[in-house]
């Protein structure tokens, strides 16, 4: 099924704003861990902790969203990042000692649900475009997210030089807040028709491998 030119447009404002959010969250999680810990290596730990969930969770994460409407998947993403950055910036920042664990698992968690966001959305851009066009489209999204990323890494910046770091934590959570706005308006995204056990949610991860050990156009992205 492919998509008409109004979702794509709207998958185009949602990757603005997912950019916008990434970069805000990158600047606070960062500014918080240096300020409260004055140790470089543990922001470099903080990092660390993120890619090893994203290596992790990257293998079955998309068989686990192609089980699911992937419109209601970015949702659900951008819901939790919204709670996430909130109860970071007004409750865990309010204390008189945070604990620096909190950092490690706001790391995990944003990074989690932001993955099952690109996966989605990249599952939506591909059916919204021609498959020789695949490549070139992503390419374009990609570049618009790095544009909005550095915007939200700036504005957040400021924001917390001018404010303080809960502003931009409100911030970072507010951008996912209405990435949800435009998601309300996409059509379609339906899941597929799943197999259905454990045997069935290996069945499909199998395939996906095969489907990546065969097709150079994602091996090329990835």
């Amino acid at each position: 099924m492919k998509l008409d030119k109004n979702n794509l447009a709207l998958l185009y404002v949602m990757e603005a704003f997912a950019g916008a959010s990434r970069g805000s969250y990158l600047a606070c999680i960062g500014w918080t861990t240096l300020v409260i810990t004055n140790d470089v290596g543990r922001v470099g730990q903080v990092v660390i902790a993120a890619m090893l969930t994203n290596i992790l969770l990257g293998l079955v994460l998309g068989v686990v969203v192609d089980r699911h409407s992937r419109k209601y998947v970015v949702i659900a993403a951008h819901l939790g990042i919204f709670v996430v950055m909130l109860s970071t910036g007004m409750i865990w920042l309010g204390q008189s000692h945070p604990s620096i664990l909190w950092l490690f698992v706001t790391a995990v968690l944003i990074t989690s649900l932001r993955l099952s966001h690109h996966t989605a959305h990249d599952a939506l851009i591909k059916i919204s475009v021609d498959s020789e066009a695949l490549v070139h489209s992503l390419a374009r999204f990609r570049t618009l997210h790095l544009l909005c990323t550095a915007g939200g890494m700036a504005s957040a910046g400021w924001l917390i030089e001018v404010y303080s770091p809960r502003v931009g934590f409100v911030y970072s959570g507010l951008c996912s807040a209405l990435l949800i706005i435009p998601m309300l308006f996409v059509s379609g995204g339906v899941q597929r028709e799943k197999r259905q056990g454990l045997s069935g949610f290996v069945g499909d991860f199998t395939d996906g491998l095969s489907v990546f050990r065969m097709n150079t156009s994602i091996k090329t992205l990835t």
